[in-house]
């Protein structure tokens, strides 16, 4: 019944815990700010943008398959059909280059 709201799939695991660390972090930089009042009320006010924007930009991502959440088998697909090749044009197959410096004996 709770399987929705396990902490790697869940929407609100994902708001709660990134709006929670962008606004702790622009809370800290107004606290550090607090001398200058300007500053630390931008620094304040990015923060809340950022806790709205980045939980929306996460799910976007995961939905569309971008970034680090991409399926495995995805990934393993793109490299084996990029790295397949014919015999012949394999790079272990290829003879070494000649090497380019010569040897020098000192007397």
């Amino acid at each position: 019944m709770l399987e929705h709201l396990r902490p790697t799939d869940s929407l609100v695991w994902t708001i709660a815990w990134q709006s929670s660390a962008f606004l702790a972090l622009g809370l800290a930089a107004s606290l550090a700010l607090r001398k200058r009042p300007a500053r630390a009320h931008w620094a304040l006010l990015s923060a809340m943008l950022a806790a709205l924007i980045s939980p929306a930009l996460t799910e976007t991502g995961r939905r569309l398959g971008w970034g680090l959440w991409s399926s495995p088998s995805s990934v393993m697909k793109t490299i084996n059909k990029s790295t397949t090749s014919s015999p012949s044009e394999r790079a272990f197959d290829r003879p070494y280059p000649a090497p380019l410096a010569r040897r020098v004996s000192l007397p």
